[in-house]
């Protein structure tokens, strides 16, 4: 599959009702003691979905990125105390996981909380290939997360 196809499959997939990003839920009283444990003033959460459940979160200064839903899809510019990418990294071609994981990096001051599907999902595109695209055991990811600089990676593998 090509670049060209994925980015439209995932627009196409983000008009409806999937990647709604209520699956950074169940990680929010986790988000929320490191916040306060790192004294974290600004939070970038990075492909954010629809951002559904930020609104009940009540996270302080998040920036939504998401490059195929609209409204997220600018990419933010500086740096954040915390960074967010939960159910993301395994929608990423294994070719462009490094440099995903560089740009969370280069984007993380203090925290970077990663949460990291290791089966395949149940939705597909639409010529029947399957939305995770890495689908790696978390030793590989770990492998991946091993040349980290200094800062406090949270993981969370499913």
């Amino acid at each position: 599959m090509n670049k060209d196809y994925i980015a439209s499959e995932y627009r196409r997939l983000h008009a409806t009702n999937k990647f709604s990003g209520a699956c950074l839920e169940r990680h929010i009283p986790e988000i929320k003691n490191l916040i306060e444990q790192y004294d974290c003033k600004n939070i970038l959460d990075y492909g954010c979905g629809k951002a559904t459940c930020h609104k009940k979160a009540k996270l302080p200064n998040v920036t939504l990125y998401d490059p195929y839903h609209e409204p997220y899809s600018k990419k933010p510019e500086g740096t954040f105390d915390m960074v967010i990418c939960t159910d993301v990294l395994e929608h990423v071609p294994e070719d462009e996981v490094g440099q995903t994981l560089v740009d969370l990096m280069n984007y993380t001051n203090k925290v970077l909380f990663l949460a990291i599907s290791t089966v395949p999902a149940k939705k597909t595109f639409a010529n029947s290939q399957n939305v995770h695209l890495t689908v790696k055991p978390k030793e590989w990811w770990e492998a991946m997360l091993s040349t980290a600089k200094d800062i406090k990676i949270v993981r969370h593998y499913t």
